[in-house]
């Protein structure tokens, strides 16, 4: 009985540890079938995008696409990629066309190495209108090299017709021979490469409707973001409107904690002693009982903080007032006319003792200011008693009780 137990118990455990071999491969199979569709959906978008912008640049040369793959091969070889070859084509075929309606434009300058009458150079442009680029710059250079023109002469005409063209004149000298030889080893690889015309279609297709779907999908991220934005619009203006009370409730929670005198701000101060009395009315209605004892304690606690915060404000509003005394002093001094002074007289001396008074307990200036200023009142003394009323102001030790 006991061997069949623990025969089953062994066979339970190989088949859990079946399924779990079987379920860990059949998420390795699910991971690689993901990335194997998403490299050969990656592959179909970019064959089909590279099919599309090589049919363009094809039309500019107007050659085939396989022609001008071939000819882009070449050209690469002497530092002139697809899309520089095919911009060269288009201005090849402009300035030809140009100068085959107008008998004007650049194409004069074949004609003067050549010494064409302009009949017969207009003629020439009107017969190659309808030439491929390569073609049009196969035949000017075999006419120029039979006509005995000079290598400068040749690199001027061609980069008359094309920026960058002269890179290429080893291509099309010995009637294009390089270029012959070029385009048939490429086409000797890529021949069996080649697509048919209908998958040429299907890639197109595919670049189109990949365009298509990324369009569609941009407008409908237009759309839901449109429909959202009064949603947003109302909870950014929820935020907005709730910053102001919740900073204030945070530098009030901070002020709770904080003693009395290092309370800086006028209307926090007086905030502090409203929540202070609101919060001794509150007590003394619980006050009862047993409680009623550690009650009084906390009562006693807040009065004395209402009565240290009453003497910080009574030390905030003088400073207050010397700092307003101290400007009025500064815009005497500048303006030379007269302004308000502090109760107790209109000399320096009573303004400077004005001054002092309007903050009790805090110890004088080490330096007077007459002394600084050359003595005499009138002179610098204005500008001086400002420079020492903010020393004593910023720099001054704190007030004690």
């Amino acid at each position: 009985m006991k061997k069949a137990q623990d025969q089953n118990k062994k066979t339970d455990k190989s088949m859990m540890q079946l399924t779990k071999t079987a379920a860990n491969m059949g998420a390795k199979l699910a991971t690689g079938v993901a990335a194997a569709a998403t490299a050969i959906s990656t592959m179909v978008i970019m064959s089909a995008k590279s099919a599309k912008e090589m049919e363009i640049l094809s039309r500019q040369a107007k050659l085939t696409t396989s022609e001008f793959k071939s000819l882009a091969f070449a050209t690469k070889q002497y530092g002139i990629n697809a899309e520089q070859i095919a911009d060269i084509s288009k201005d090849v075929a402009d300035r030809l066309g140009e100068f085959a309606t107008t008998g004007t434009g650049t194409f004069q300058d074949f004609a003067d190495v050549m010494n064409l009458s302009k009949s017969r150079a207009q003629a020439l442009a009107v017969e190659w209108q309808n030439l491929s680029s390569d073609q049009v710059i196969g035949k000017m250079v075999a006419m120029m090299e039979d006509a005995g023109a000079t290598g400068n002469q040749m690199t001027f005409v061609l980069e008359s017709m094309g920026n960058d063209l002269s890179k290429l004149l080893p291509l099309f000298t010995q009637n294009s021979q390089k270029l012959t030889d070029l385009r048939k080893d490429y086409d000797d690889v890529a021949g069996s490469l080649q697509i048919t015309q209908e998958q040429a279609q299907e890639l197109k297709k595919s670049a189109e409707n990949f365009d298509l779907l990324t369009t569609s999908l941009k407008d409908a991220g237009t759309v839901i973001s449109a429909t959202l934005a009064p949603i947003f619009n109302d909870f950014f203006g929820d935020i907005i409107r709730v910053i102001p009370t919740a900073t204030q409730a945070i530098v009030d929670f901070i002020n709770s904690f904080m003693d009395a005198e290092n309370i800086t701000s006028i209307a926090s101060v007086n905030k502090q002693i409203e929540e202070s009395e609101k919060r001794i009315g509150e007590l003394r209605e619980q006050a009862s009982g047993r409680l009623q004892d550690m009650t009084e304690i906390q009562i006693q606690g807040e009065m004395e903080r209402v009565s240290a915060l009453k003497d910080q404000l009574e030390v905030l509003e003088s400073q207050k007032e010397a700092m307003e005394d101290a400007r009025t002093f500064e815009e005497d001094e500048i303006t030379g006319e007269g302004g308000r002074r502090p109760t107790g007289g209109t000399d320096t001396g009573q303004e400077e003792e004005a001054l002092e008074n309007a903050r009790p307990n805090y110890p004088r200036p080490p330096y007077p200011p007459n002394e600084l200023s050359g003595g005499g009142p009138g002179g610098g003394v204005g500008r001086i008693l400002v420079v020492q009323t903010f020393l004593w102001l910023f720099h001054a030790p704190r007030p004690k009780g």
